[in-house]
C-alpha cells in the first residue's frame, strides 16, 4: 500500500527485468489491484525518486543534459495514437513506452545501442558466454542441493 508508507518510493529492477517503463506499469497495476487509487503521475514520480537516489548514492549527476552530468540518454520511436501533452505525459510513459520503443541508448556520452544494435561488443559472443556461465553456475548449484 504505497499510499500509506509515508516515505518516497523508488522503482528499480533486481536483474529479473530491465524495462523501467514496464516496472512502473506493474507498480501502478499492483497498487490498483490492492485498492490504492494511485495516479499515473505518482507512479512516474517513483522513477524520478529512483534516479535522484541513484545519483546521490553513486555521486553521479543524473537527469540533466549539462557538462559534468552522466550523459545518459534514451531515444525512442514512440508514436502515440492519442494526443501527448503535459497533462497526460505520465499515462503515455506508463501505457505507451517500453523496451520495444527504445531505439538508441547513450551511456556516458557514447552510444551503447544504436538502431537497436548493441555497439562496442560482439553481442552474439556475449550471449554465448552468458549461456556457458549460466550452465556452469546451474551445474554448481545442483551439486550443492
Amino acid at each position: 500500500p504505497v499510499d500509506r508508507l509515508g516515505v518516497p518510493v523508488a522503482l528499480g529492477t533486481d536483474g529479473l527485468g530491465n524495462d523501467m517503463p514496464a516496472e512502473a506499469r506493474i507498480a501502478w497495476l499492483k497498487a490498483r489491484d490492492a485498492g490504492v487509487a494511485i495516479l499515473p503521475q505518482q507512479t512516474v514520480a517513483m522513477l524520478g525518486t529512483a534516479q535522484r537516489t541513484a545519483g546521490r548514492l553513486l555521486g553521479i549527476r543524473l537527469g540533466e543534459l549539462r557538462p559534468g552530468a552522466a550523459a545518459d540518454l534514451v531515444v525512442t520511436d514512440y508514436r502515440p495514437a492519442t494526443p501527448l501533452d503535459a497533462a497526460n505525459l505520465a499515462g503515455h510513459v506508463l501505457f505507451g513506452l517500453g523496451g520495444a520503443t527504445m531505439r538508441h541508448v547513450m551511456v556516458a556520452g557514447r552510444w551503447a545501442m544504436f538502431d537497436r544494435q548493441v555497439t562496442g561488443l560482439d553481442e552474439a559472443e556475449c550471449r554465448a558466454q552468458a549461456s556457458r556461465t549460466a550452465a556452469a553456475l546451474w551445474a554448481r548449484l545442483s551439486r550443492i542441493t
